[in-house]
């Protein structure tokens, strides 16, 4: 039996519930099969391709939702919150996509300590001591600091990072997309662009050529990084900030929302404002 994530939206869930769910095997109940929009044939071509361990041959679309390991029966949101729920909504278009073309999908459950034993949209969320080893997951929790404390705690119990890229999401060629990253549905990753692990991209950013953004740099809402920006590791981009061509935003930097940033950003300072300061 496929036990399928995107079940749990049909499934009568509300968040507060109580889940007896035990610490193996975390199926949500099951909903009828909506009809999704199939997938290009170019893309159902690159899923074969990549499970056979070939290349990327000219094909228009970015094999951007593909690559879940059929050992791995399992996903987990590390965070049960609204970036979580975000992520969530992700990976049922990523379902979707993967249904059209015949794929299975794993199941999904949340770990959250605060929330551990309740259901939150129709899927369990477990204390991560709960989560099965060689398991794939996902942290989605807005923090940089906290990301990767979580994220190194699931490391240590043997769980193996993956990144959710949304199928609305387009990621230009010639990107290298690290472990763990989060890039949500009308965001642009431009040509030849760096992400490093476990970076979080919200919905509508664009991303222009030739950026760097470093492990777990996080960018919000509607923001734009223009060409030849680097973002240093743990950086945060506030919604609908700008960062002009060429700027460098030093390690754990902030960036208010709305911001037009014109100059370099030293590690670990605050900036805000047109132009930002």
């Amino acid at each position: 039996m496929s036990g399928r994530g995107r079940d749990a939206r049909a499934a009568g869930g509300h968040e507060g519930q109580h889940h007896p769910q035990g610490p193996r095997r975390h199926r949500a109940a099951r909903r009828p099969r909506a009809t999704p929009a199939r997938p290009s044939s170019c893309a159902l071509r690159e899923a074969r391709r990549l499970r056979e361990g070939g290349g990327r041959r000219g094909c228009p679309e970015p094999p951007r939702f593909l690559g879940f390991r059929h050992d791995a029966p399992v996903i987990y949101i590390g965070g049960a919150g609204g970036f979580g729920r975000e992520t969530y909504d992700a990976l049922l278009a990523i379902f979707d996509q993967l249904a059209a073309g015949g794929e299975s999908d794993p199941d999904v459950a949340f770990l959250d300590d605060a929330r551990a034993g309740e259901t939150v949209r129709g899927l369990p969320v477990l204390a991560p001591e709960q989560a099965e080893p060689g398991a794939e997951f996902v942290v989605a929790i807005g923090d940089a600091a906290t990301r990767r404390r979580v994220v190194e705690r699931l490391e240590a119990g043997e769980l193996v990072p993956r990144s959710v890229i949304h199928p609305g999401a387009i990621i230009a060629p010639e990107t290298t997309v690290a472990p763990g990253c989060v890039v949500l549905p009308l965001t642009y990753v431009s040509s030849s662009i760096t992400l490093g692990a476990h970076v979080h991209l919200g919905a509508g950013v664009t991303i222009g050529h030739d950026a760097v953004l470093n492990d777990y740099v996080t960018v919000f809402l509607g923001a734009n990084i223009a060409g030849d920006v680097t973002l240093g590791e743990g950086a945060t981009v506030g919604g609908a900030a700008m960062i002009l061509p060429g700027v460098q935003v030093g390690a754990g930097a902030t960036i208010g929302a709305g911001s037009v940033v014109t100059r370099d950003v030293a590690p670990g300072a605050t900036v805000k404002g047109v132009p930002a300061r």
